[in-house]
């Protein structure tokens, strides 16, 4: 799977971001998504979810301001020819954020997470990890920023990773701008003053602890690169945004008492619609 994902991998690295915080990031969010399967796989994942997510102020501190937040998400799976045949998976977070004020053209951001994401009947806090990061984002010039991402995690599956990933935002004509996003590329264009379309790669990732199987601990992994389009449109203090796409290279993994089985996973359409209110 290692050699046939390569470019997955060298993607996540170059790209891999945290949530990251923003002024006036405070607000409630909701969010539901959907998957299909395109049939032309080993293995067909169609899925359903939801999300909600909040951020709140919390205190000032000098030159940083701090908030917590937390994430609540379920997924639906409906699984054809699938060595796995789970169906609900719960994921939870909860977040401590600080971004600093702009000094010298340079802003900073840090984020501690504690995360956590397993199927129906198992216990979110058998399934824990903890992410935690550092960046700094310097504005070069009017239309460019360039920066750097520290970013450590555990994870559910795998062995923990630590990545100092480069970031950046270049805006090369007046409504147009490229730059990384969450695990993406993004390119953008600014419609009007409430409108902005953008087309991204990104990579995508699920992870979830299982039910045991035979008295043996189950593990469950799959990534994605897709494609997507989307619109959003900021106004009145509420950001709604739709996103259609299509996910065309998908692998997944299992392990059972340490014993591996890999697969891959039919291509198909994704589907997002989320709104989020700022205060």
């Amino acid at each position: 799977m290692m050699l046939r994902l390569l470019p997955l991998f060298v993607g996540a690295a170059l790209f891999a971001e945290a949530p990251r915080p923003r002024p006036g990031f405070e607000g409630v969010g909701v969010r539901f998504t959907y998957a299909s399967a395109s049939g032309k796989g080993e293995a067909e994942d169609r899925a359903t979810g939801f999300e909600v997510t909040g951020n709140f102020p919390l205190l000032k501190s000098g030159s940083w301001q701090y908030d917590w937040g937390f994430r609540y998400a379920q997924t639906r799976h409906d699984w054809s020819a699938a060595p796995v045949d789970f169906a609900l998976v719960r994921g939870a977070s909860l977040n401590l954020s600080g971004y600093a004020s702009t000094e010298a053209g340079r802003t900073r951001y840090a984020v501690v997470q504690i995360n956590g994401a397993a199927a129906e009947g198992v216990s979110l806090g058998d399934a824990i990890t903890i992410q935690a990061l550092y960046g700094a984002d310097w504005r070069r010039s009017e239309t460019f920023t360039l920066g750097y991402l520290f970013l450590a995690e555990t994870r559910a599956v795998r062995s923990p990773m630590i990545l100092v990933v480069p970031t950046f935002r270049w805006q090369f004509a007046p409504d147009w701008s490229l730059g990384t996003g969450r695990k993406s590329l993004v390119l953008e264009r600014k419609l009007d003053e409430a409108w902005r379309a953008s087309i991204t790669l990104a990579y995508q990732q699920e992870e979830a602890r299982l039910a045991d199987l035979a008295g043996q601990r189950q593990e469950y992994e799959s990534e994605r690169v897709a494609a997507l389009f989307g619109l959003r449109r900021t106004a009145d203090g509420r950001i709604d945004e739709i996103t259609l796409g299509w996910a065309f290279r998908a692998r997944a993994r299992r392990e059972v008492g340490g014993v591996e089985s890999e697969y891959d996973l039919a291509s198909g359409a994704l589907i997002s619609l989320g709104s989020r209110w700022r205060f």
